[in-house]
C-alpha cells in the first residue's frame, strides 16, 4: 500500500519538515525586529507588483519604450532581491540548525522522521549519520514552495545581494542562480520518484539512506 511505503514516507516527512521551516522563516522575516529590512521590502514589493504587471504590447511599444520596460524590470529586480536578503538568511539559519544540528542531536531524526519513524543514517553502516554528511545533504534542501529554491542557491543569493551592486549583473546573476536551482530541484523530484531503492542524489552523493524504525 502506498501511504505505507518508505518513499511516500520520506516523502510526507519532508513535507512537513519543510512546512515548519517555512513557518518559521516567514514569523522571523515578516517583522522589523528580526529583519531589519523589512519596511524597505514592504515598500520595494509594491512597486514590483506594479511594475510585473505592466507588462507592454509588443507590438505596439517601441523599441525605446520597450527599452525602458526593461530597465525598470532590472531596477526593481535588484531592489527587490536586496530587500528580500533576510529572508535567505533566516531560510538558510533555521535549516542549518534543524537539519544539521537538531537532527544529528536525534541520531538522524526530524519532526517530520519521528512522525513517520524513519531515519537517516551512513549507508555502509545503518550507523548514525555524521554531522559532515548531514551538512552536505543541508545544501541540498529545497523549499516548502516548489521550485523556490534550495539552500545552496540561497546562499548564492545572498551573496550576490552583499557584493554585486551593478543593476543588471545582478538581476541576470539572480535569474541564472534560481534557474540552476530549478534543474537541481526538477533532477531530485525526478531521481527520487523514479528510484527504486528509493533514494535521493543526495544519498547516492553522500552516500545515506532512510530506514524505517521498528
Amino acid at each position: 500500500m502506498i501511504f505505507k511505503s518508505l518513499k511516500y514516507k520520506r516523502f510526507a516527512a519532508m513535507f512537513l519538515d519543510l512546512v515548519i521551516i517555512s513557518i518559521f522563516t516567514t514569523l522571523l522575516f515578516s517583522n522589523s525586529i528580526s529583519n531589519p529590512k523589512y519596511n524597505e521590502y514592504l515598500e520595494v514589493s509594491k512597486d514590483y507588483t506594479k511594475v510585473v504587471t505592466e507588462v507592454p504590447n509588443y507590438n505596439t511599444q517601441s523599441l525605446e519604450e520597450l527599452n525602458d520596460y526593461v530597465n525598470k524590470v532590472s531596477d526593481i529586480t535588484y531592489r527587490y532581491q536586496k530587500s528580500n536578503i533576510f529572508f535567505y538568511v533566516w531560510y538558510v539559519v533555521l535549516s542549518f540548525l534543524y537539519f544539521v544540528v537538531f537532527q544529528f542531536s536525534t541520531g538522524g531524526k526530524t519532526l517530520g522522521k519521528r512522525l513517520y519513524r524513519i531515519k537517516v543514517t551512513n549507508k555502509e553502516s545503518n550507523k548514525n549519520i555524521s554531522i559532515f554528511r548531514l551538512m552536505g545533504k543541508f545544501l541540498l534542501v529545497g523549499e516548502f514552495y516548489l521550485f523556490d529554491g534550495i539552500v545552496i542557491i540561497s546562499m548564492l543569493n545572498i551573496v550576490g545581494s552583499l557584493l554585486i551592486n551593478d543593476v543588471k549583473v545582478l538581476f541576470f546573476y539572480t535569474v541564472i542562480c534560481n534557474l540552476i536551482g530549478i534543474l537541481i530541484e526538477v533532477a531530485m523530484i525526478i531521481s527520487f520518484l523514479t528510484s527504486k531503492t528509493n533514494e535521493t542524489i543526495s544519498d547516492k552523493i553522500f552516500k545515506t539512506k532512510v530506514i524505517e524504525m521498528k
